[in-house]
């Protein structure tokens, strides 16, 4: 009797995952972002105006004064694009704020941002008190700028999905007997994965049992590493690469020894609340914008959820990519430090846009790799959404992840690793001609 060899499946999941149950596109998003509709300002976080409150009412003077700045920072990021496809989006907005607040306080200086800022203050007069222009003014708008577009991605996450019977596919994969562990690392800030699998299929996501008490999920990591696979059903373990909607920091009081004074900082932890207005931080814990990730992920909880994407590739030689543009840098880099390493690995794309379109929105350290990847047999791209009838969990499994069964893979390794060099760098006329990003 031949068993068959247990394996561990990845998959990468971006916004295309979350567009069949009906939740907003980047577009949609940014269109209330500049817009501002309904949005009022309550307790420092920014929430939809209810319908109790008078539709006619003006919008917050505070609010006015961020619309008026992010439309500027369009103007100008537009202006970088003009030459490109791309327009500016929120992420887009969201980065150059972050910029300019992080700059002024001093927390990362960069001297290229300085005529910038200068521009901003000639410019936005009218958005800041006339009386006190100053670059601690600017700090604070642009700070508070960034605190408004995270909220308003939240707001609009924050809703029921649609459809979500397109998502069985993991359940299969969950119920394969070959498959040990099914990780899925996902970009998305929505909670359409734990809504379906609820009651459907045990799963991990790095929080634990709710405290009777306080009622909140504490983070814990090593929750990741105590999962094993049950009877009959994979480990499945789901990692938010970019946050969640309902992640918070929590920051509970402790008074001091000495009068009434409280020290809110002498712990801090993250967690998932019932009642997150007990003792939590406002603002929900998710990535927003461009570049500025790339600091972030150095956070606590980032940082060691990039680091179970890096364990979890190193143990894979299939990555399944369903729905992501390749448009995250600090995502590529680990998506092509995996392929360089083994001519055996190979990825799938489950993606609707056709090859060149994905390649126009992938950045270059992916963009120049595609056409050799594909040559080689190593790029497989299935331009069907993952709510297509045809895309299903049998069909991944026979015709990519065991495909070849991996015969001769020892073989196929020796001889791979010496083409490696030229399989996963840009030719020379290339590097000659544009660097990879």
């Amino acid at each position: 009797m031949v068993v068959e060899q247990q394996m561990k499946v990845c998959f990468l999941l971006g916004s295309g995952l979350s567009r069949p149950a009906s939740f907003p596109c980047l577009e949609q998003i940014g269109s209330r972002v500049l817009s501002g509709d309904n949005i009022v300002k309550i307790s420092g976080v920014y929430h939809e105006k209810q319908p109790s409150a008078c539709a006619a009412a003006l919008k917050d003077e505070e609010l006015e004064r961020v619309l008026r700045f992010l439309h500027w920072l369009e103007v100008m990021a537009n202006l970088r694009f003009e030459t490109t496809p791309h327009r500016a989006n929120y992420e887009d907005l969201f980065y150059l704020a972050s910029q300019i607040h992080y700059d002024i306080l001093g927390e990362y200086e960069n001297p290229a941002v300085r005529p910038f800022i200068r521009d901003a203050l000639f410019n936005l007069c009218e958005s800041i008190p006339a009386s006190a222009v100053s670059l601690d003014q600017l700090g604070d708008l642009a700070g508070e700028t960034t605190n408004y577009i995270r909220d308003v991605v939240a707001l609009m996450l924050t809703k029921p999905p649609g459809r979500t019977e397109y998502l069985k596919l993991f359940l299969d994969a969950a119920h394969d007997s070959t498959v040990s562990a099914l990780n899925l690392f996902t970009l998305n800030h929505d909670k359409l994965l734990e809504g379906y699998f609820h009651n459907k299929i045990h799963f991990i996501d790095g929080f634990g049992e709710e405290d009777s008490l306080r009622r909140i999920r504490r983070w814990s990591p090593t929750l990741f590493d105590a999962t094993v696979p049950g009877r009959g059903v994979a480990a499945v373990r789901l990692f938010k690469l970019h946050g969640s909607i309902d992640w918070h920091r929590f920051r509970p009081r402790q008074f001091s020894h000495v009068g009434s004074d409280s020290n809110p900082w002498n712990e801090e932890y993250v967690g998932i609340g019932s009642n997150p207005a007990l003792e939590v931080e406002g603002h929900c814990l998710i990535l927003v914008g461009t570049f500025n990730k790339m600091i972030d992920y150095t956070d606590a909880v980032f940082f060691e959820m990039h680091h179970r994407l890096m364990c979890a590739l190193a143990e894979a030689e299939r990555l399944i990519v369903c729905g992501y543009g390749f448009g995250d840098k600090g995502i590529n880099k680990r998506i092509t430090e995996w392929m360089c390493l083994s001519s055996t690995r190979k990825i799938l794309v489950i993606d609707p846009k056709t090859p060149d379109k994905l390649k126009e929105f992938a950045r270059r350290a992916i963009e120049t790799k595609i056409a050799g990847w594909k040559r080689k047999g190593r790029w497989i791209h299935w331009d069907k959404g993952l709510d297509a009838p045809e895309i299903t969990w049998d069909r991944i499994a026979k015709d990519f992840i065991r495909a070849d069964n991996h015969c001769g893979a020892n073989r196929r390794r020796a001889g791979g690793q010496r083409r490696l060099k030229n399989d996963c760098r840009p030719s020379r006329r290339r590097r000659a001609s544009k660097s990879t990003v």
